[in-house]
């Protein structure tokens, strides 16, 4: 048998060479608890507790925390058989070392920790701001949208939105009344289909010239209500939408209802015509009367390189009025005035009633013989017409004429006047119901011849 001894100061400068820091502790002990070494050195003040014998003669290795019997610190001992002798070796750490690694991750965590819940906080918080923020915009937005749909569908105008091809967008409801149309039932449909062939050009031109954001446009035309009857309508529109985004830009227009105004307008502009025609027409007769006669001679003669002139007068009017009676003298007036009438109409000549039983007739364009033509066919057929009339020589109702037509010789239409006023009288004087031209005859005194033959 042999025994070997080692020396304890051996362990203790084996044990040195751990470097584990102050209060650590490493013990070599039998199974049965007697300590054979141990660094640092220190008094041993108890036995191992029974528990421990327990531990070490069941488990080869094993963690455990217990206070160190050598220095009173509480421990985390760790512990390992030997695998061929009866002995165990552990090692103590002081509970404050152990955990100083754990203690400055679990500091450094928590720093994190606080860092990314302040970034969190502060996210939730710039985020509770801007959802606050979308949930007012989002709320005005509704209350707007509600509004304009408010007005939109309760005021007498139709709101129409349109894309740029002019199909609808939307169409206010407002689209019932005047159209009887439902707004479903054109969403998607081009409004050219609604519009009046007549007026198809008007609205596309319309549409075409809107070509920047401040321009508006006004058209009139004739649509279509779903019965089929025609309403006319008024549109103003411009352009709606983003200028850099020609894909979104779209046409807004506000439609109403002008049938009444169209027929007001129609109403006013007949009656307009009427009271022109009152105020150039004479009411006798029909024909023109001398205001018109004075303002168009003037105009025609300056035009016209041809024209001519017929002055007619009714023979023995006065004593026709005397024997008839002034209600048979206005028809008699009256009869004249339509042959007069039915020889110019479609015509450009003017037909006037010159004043009391005379008359005078403008032919634009119309040359001597020409005139004369119409002057003989008006004096037939008045003859013709048989009116009696006791204070002519022939017993019947007779018209005297005078005809004047543009020369080189003709200065002004004055003058052209009294060349046809001169032709009439000379008429007249060599025995009524005749024609004379002006240009058969020779210088006389008109004056003269008037006074004469009034």
């Amino acid at each position: 048998m042999l025994f070997a001894t080692i020396e304890t100061s051996y362990f203790d400068n084996f044990y040195q060479a751990f470097k584990f820091g102050p209060h650590a502790g490493i013990t070599l002990l039998r199974l049965d608890g007697m300590v054979l070494a141990h660094w640092p050195a220190g008094k041993w003040n108890k036995e191992v507790s029974a528990a421990f014998k327990a531990r070490i003669e069941q488990d080869r290795t094993g963690y455990t925390k217990t206070t160190s019997p050598f220095d009173g610190r509480v421990k985390y001992l760790g512990f390992e058989r030997a695998s061929q002798y009866p002995i165990v070796v552990t090692v103590a750490l002081p509970e404050a070392q152990v955990l100083a690694a754990w203690h400055d991750d679990l500091r450094n965590d928590l720093l994190v920790a606080v860092i990314l819940m302040g970034g969190v906080i502060l996210f939730a918080i710039l985020l509770g701001k801007e959802f606050a923020k979308r949930t007012r915009v989002a709320r005005m937005l509704r209350e707007r949208e509600a509004r304009y749909r408010l007005l939109a569908d309760n005021i007498a105008d139709v709101v129409i939105l349109l894309d740029r091809n002019g199909s609808f967008l939307f169409v206010s409801q407002s689209v019932e009344t005047i159209l009887g149309r439902k707004p479903d039932d054109l969403i998607g449909k081009s409004c050219f289909e609604f519009v009046h062939p007549d007026h198809l050009a008007d609205v596309a031109k319309a549409t075409s010239e809107l070509t920047n954001w401040t321009t508006t446009k006004t058209v009139e035309f004739k649509t279509f209500r779903a019965n089929g009857s025609e309403v006319w309508v008024e549109i103003n529109f411009k352009l709606a939408g983003a200028a850099e985004d020609h894909q979104a830009i779209e046409v807004v227009g506000v439609l109403r209802d002008v049938t009444e105004r169209r027929k007001m307008e129609d109403e006013l502009n007949a009656l307009n015509i009427r009271l022109s025609e009152l105020a150039t027409t004479d009411g006798l007769t029909a024909l023109a009367n001398r205001r018109s006669f004075d303002s168009a001679l003037p105009r025609e003669f300056r035009d016209r390189e041809q024209i001519s002139l017929i002055m007619l007068d009714i023979d023995h009017f006065k004593g026709f009025n005397d024997t008839q009676g002034h209600q048979a003298g206005d028809e008699c007036l009256r009869r004249v005035a339509r042959v007069i009438a039915g020889a110019t109409d479609n015509t450009t000549a003017l037909a006037a009633r010159y004043g009391g039983e005379e008359f005078a007739i403008i032919l634009p364009g119309v040359g001597e013989q020409d005139a004369l033509k119409v002057a003989e066919a008006m004096r037939l057929t008045v003859r013709s017409l048989a009116m009696a009339n006791p204070a002519a020589r022939r017993g019947v109702v007779s018209i005297s004429l005078g005809i004047a037509s543009r020369s080189a010789a003709t200065a002004s239409e004055t003058e052209l006047l009294g060349r046809a006023d001169l032709a009439l009288y000379e008429a007249k004087r060599s025995g009524r119901d005749r024609t004379v031209l002006a240009s058969s005859l020779a210088g006389d005194n008109h004056s003269a011849r008037r006074k004469q033959y009034a």
